[in-house]
C-alpha cells in the first residue's frame, strides 16, 4: 500500500495545523473551544480526531485543567517530512529558488505598528508558528535584478494573511513568504496589498530582533533565500 493510502486525510491536516501552531518544537496548550475553532469541527468530533492522532502515535497529549497539552511525536514529524518530500518532487523544479540581496536601512516604523495589531499578530502566530519581534528588518534591494527576482515571488507558494477590520478601520491582506536570512535565521517577507514603500524595498519579520542577533547596521548587505 502506498504511503498516501495509509494516512487518513483529515487526521493528517489536523497534524499539519498543530505543527503550524508550533507543536513540532514545543508542547502547546489548547482549549476545547480553541481546538474546535482551528479545525472547524464540533468539539466532539475534534476530540475524537485528536484521540485518533494519539492512537496513530503522531501526537502526545495530556488533559489538564482548561485544556490539553499537545506535542508532535517523532512519528508525527516523520509523517510530515514524508509528505513534504513527496510534494518537493512536484514543486522544487517548478519553483526554483529565488535569492534577493538588500541593504539594511532604518524605516519609518510603520511595519512595527502594523504587525503588532492583534488582527495580524494572531494570524502570524497561527500561520508561521512564531510570534514576530515587534519590528521589521527593512532592506532596499541592490539592483534591478533583485527587483525582478522579488516579482518572481508572485509565482511561488505563499501564506495568506487575511485582511480584517476593527470597526473603525479596515486593514488589508498580506502575502507572506518564508525565507532564510543570510543562511542562518528563518523569517518571512511581508508583501502587503497596501504597501507604504516603493518596489525596491522589502520588510522581513522573524522571532527575534535581527539587528541585534546578526549584528546588523544600516548599510549592511543581507541575503534572502526563498525555496
Amino acid at each position: 500500500m502506498k504511503f498516501v493510502d495509509k494516512i487518513k486525510t483529515s487526521e493528517f491536516f489536523m497534524l499539519f495545523e498543530i505543527a503550524k501552531l508550533g507543536a513540532l518544537e514545543k508542547t502547546i496548550k489548547l482549549t476545547s473551544v480553541r481546538i474546535s475553532e482551528i479545525f472547524e469541527f464540533s468539539q466532539q468530533t475534534s476530540a475524537r480526531k485528536l484521540r485518533n492522532l494519539e492512537h496513530l502515535g503522531w501526537i502526545s497529549r495530556e488533559i489538564v485543567p482548561k485544556g490539553q497539552l499537545i506535542r508532535i511525536t517523532k512519528e508525527g514529524r516523520e509523517v510530515l517530512q514524508k509528505v513534504y518530500s513527496n510534494l518537493s518532487i512536484l514543486f522544487v523544479n517548478r519553483f526554483p529558488p529565488v535569492v534577493l540581496e538588500g541593504e539594511v536601512f532604518t524605516g519609518l516604523g510603520e511595519g512595527s505598528y502594523y504587525i503588532q495589531k492583534e488582527g495580524y499578530l494572531k494570524q502570524f502566530k497561527e500561520q508561521l508558528g512564531f510570534t514576530p519581534y515587534p519590528g521589521t528588518l527593512n532592506l532596499r534591494l541592490r539592483s534591478k535584478a533583485d527587483i525582478n527576482a522579488k516579482q518572481d515571488l508572485g509565482t511561488m507558494p505563499y501564506i495568506p494573511i487575511e485582511g480584517w477590520s476593527n470597526g473603525q478601520r479596515t486593514y488589508g491582506p498580506v502575502k507572506v513568504y518564508r525565507t532564510m536570512i543570510n543562511n542562518k535565521v528563518r523569517g518571512a517577507l511581508l508583501d502587503a496589498e497596501r504597501g507604504h514603500y516603493s518596489e525596491d524595498v522589502v520588510e522581513i519579520i522573524a522571532p527575534e530582533f535581527l539587528r541585534k542577533l546578526m549584528g546588523l547596521k544600516d548599510g549592511d548587505i543581507v541575503q534572502l533565500l526563498f525555496i
